[in-house]
């Protein structure tokens, strides 16, 4: 109801300005403004795979060094058996090209990565967890597929 609704939203971002501080970043080179060794938690969950294969490792490295250490971080990324990991769609090492005109993803960049490409991109973290979400709403063609990452400095 829009009573309960108003007083969840109240609590939560009471709850939020009492015991986090959220910041946004714009990063610049795959580089994030921040200070090294100064986060405790980062949450890049369906946002760093819109990024070229190369750029991709890039923001994992920078994402390892503003971590402090036992910091923790939560990826979710595709995986080569998402509906975009087409080979026609393919521009360089597991980087596709979205070709779906009218679409609102039309023409981006996606990175839809093989299990065996993980435990490379997430070496230098202490604790490494991989797990994996699939779903479709419509069909059993289209297959959204992502790798649940959770890692630990």
């Amino acid at each position: 109801s829009p009573m309960v609704t108003r007083v969840a939203s109240r609590n939560i971002n009471q709850a939020l300005s009492r015991t986090i501080q959220i910041n946004e970043y714009v990063p610049t080179d795959c580089r994030l403004a921040v200070e090294d060794y100064s986060v405790d938690i980062v949450n890049a969950e369906s946002s760093l795979y819109y990024n070229y294969y190369h750029d991709l490792k890039r923001y994992i490295h920078d994402i390892y060094r503003l971590l402090r250490r036992g910091g923790i971080c939560r990826f979710v990324l595709k995986t080569d058996q998402d509906r975009y990991a087409k080979n026609e769609w393919k521009i360089s090492d597991f980087t596709y090209r979205v070709n779906l005109p009218g679409h609102w993803e039309d023409g981006m960049f996606v990175t839809c990565l093989p299990y065996s490409c993980l435990h490379d991109l997430f070496s230098k973290f202490s604790k490494v967890y991989i797990g994996r979400e699939e779903y479709s709403y419509i069909d059993l063609v289209n297959i959204k597929s992502f790798w649940i990452v959770t890692v630990y400095k």
